[in-house]
């Protein structure tokens, strides 16, 4: 797939966001959870909040993106060309409960493609790496030296039984083990700043500063980041509308 040159522009960007970010987070001053979903009217104009359990889908900005981490000193990219949410949907305060599908998923191990390590959901639906029930909320985070952040922060859906995001699933030939149990929690932003402005799709990276996720355990060593963007939009009844998060 060769990505336009809108999405380069795009994905350019919320590199430099994120570098920008990384460079002067500092300390939180204080963290303000919830919000609301909207979108508008079919006139265009008036301000609607989502129906409760409105249903949202997702794809990757680009050809791949990849989680890198380190294991058994072995630099490990898991790298995946397309996703799915499944039973994704916003919920009223400014939540979403769901999980995603990563299709296509292949293993590099110091940059070389792994057969042996290739991702298999179940033992057997080869390339496929599923999460287990996620569970996000808007957050403004305030720090000392700059503008309040608005991010979304996913985490384990404890309440749905998941204690992680995922466990990778390898074949017992794979040099850095069977399964990769990935944790923690991940933030993400609107990477063109758009978070609140109504529209059909939404751009979003990593918010480095409150993303710390792990593989295997909560070590230096084992320290994981995503290395991708993606567009996220509504589907079932109002797919191709436009929408927006509001921060409380």
């Amino acid at each position: 797939m060769i990505r336009s040159k809108l999405g380069l522009k795009a994905l350019g960007l919320c590199a430099l966001v994120v570098g920008l970010m990384a460079v002067s987070a500092g300390v939180a001053q204080a963290e303000e959870p919830g919000g609301a979903w909207t979108f508008l009217n079919v006139q265009g104009k008036e301000l609607l909040e989502l129906p409760n359990n409105e249903t949202i889908g997702g794809r990757l900005d680009g050809t791949s993106g990849t989680l890198l981490t380190e294991i058994a000193k072995t630099k490990v990219g898991f790298t995946c060309e397309s996703f799915k949410a499944t039973g994704a949907k916003l919920i009223k305060g400014g939540t979403a409960l769901g999980l995603l599908v990563f299709e296509k998923c292949f293993t590099t191990l110091n940059g070389t493609k792994s057969a042996a390590c290739e991702p298999k959901a179940g033992g057997t639906e080869k390339g496929v790496i599923k999460t287990l029930e996620l569970e996000g909320r808007l957050l403004l985070h305030k720090l000392k030296e700059k503008p309040t952040d608005k991010v979304f922060i996913v985490e384990p859906d404890v309440a749905a039984g998941a204690n992680s995001f995922a466990h990778i699933e390898l074949s017992e030939e794979c040099s850095i083990g069977e399964n990769v149990l990935i944790f923690g929690t991940f933030a993400f932003i609107d990477c063109l700043g758009h978070g609140e402005v109504h529209e059909v799709e939404h751009l979003v990276t990593e918010f480095e500063p409150l993303t710390k996720i792990w593989a295997i355990s909560n070590t230096a060593e084992h320290a994981a980041r995503i290395d991708g963007s993606a567009f996220v939009f509504l589907t079932g009844a109002n797919i191709g509308k436009e929408w927006a998060a509001l921060w409380k």
